[in-house]
């Protein structure tokens, strides 16, 4: 995410095994993805970008993987700040980018560097934006026009305003350490983006 999370209340899983491990062909691809929640299932990817460049993924890619399993999955999502091209690819052959970004114009300009790289590829379909941070729905209306015409007039990339999500701000500043201010993220996101997504 273009933002910066201190904290997911109620969002907390452990995970035994990490996704990369079934991608490197070591483990099971179910003894690494976990039932979180109903309708929530889980797993963590953090090896995934450095196996990527030590060429230790195998093939096929993930999606092709999950179909073999019984679960039945509606929906995808993959979480992430760094999008490299090869990791995306090593999950699905292809995929749908959406942008989640706050507020503050520290998350606009690393939003503007996400949507830079997945302009190469949108062949000039819009792509959709979440806005989470601020105080109403008219505030994440207004986050997103100032993005939108940032992105038009710099990238010719057109946008899609799919919703806003609120989020409490908080202090990450110490009195060693002056660190940007943070998002308390309400622990439905998963659910209100998949809900937006899917307009349900």
């Amino acid at each position: 995410f273009p933002v910066t999370i201190t904290k997911i209340q109620q969002l907390a899983y452990t995970a035994r095994y990490d996704i990369t491990q079934a991608m490197e062909n070591d483990i099971p691809l179910e003894k690494a993805i976990q039932k979180a929640d109903d309708n929530l299932w889980f797993s963590v990817a953090l090896r995934m970008e450095r196996s990527f460049k030590s060429r230790r993924l195998k093939p096929p890619c993930l999606m092709d993987r999950l179909q073999k399993l019984s679960l039945e999955l509606d929906l995808v999502v993959l979480a992430t700040t760094q999008p490299l091209r090869g990791v995306l690819r090593a999950f699905s052959k292809n995929s749908n980018p959406i942008v989640i970004t706050a507020p503050d114009d520290a998350s606009l300009m690393r939003a503007m560097e996400l949507l830079r790289e997945f302009s190469q590829e949108s062949h000039g379909q819009p792509i959709p934006i979440i806005v989470v941070g601020g105080q109403t729905d008219t505030d994440g209306q207004s986050t997103f026009e100032k993005l939108s015409g940032a992105s038009q007039s710099l990238l010719d990339q057109p946008l899609n305003f799919l919703g806003w999500l609120a989020a409490t701000p908080v202090s990450n500043a110490t009195e060693k350490s002056r660190q940007p201010p943070g998002l308390i993220i309400p622990s439905t996101l998963y659910a209100r983006s998949c809900g937006i997504v899917t307009g349900k």
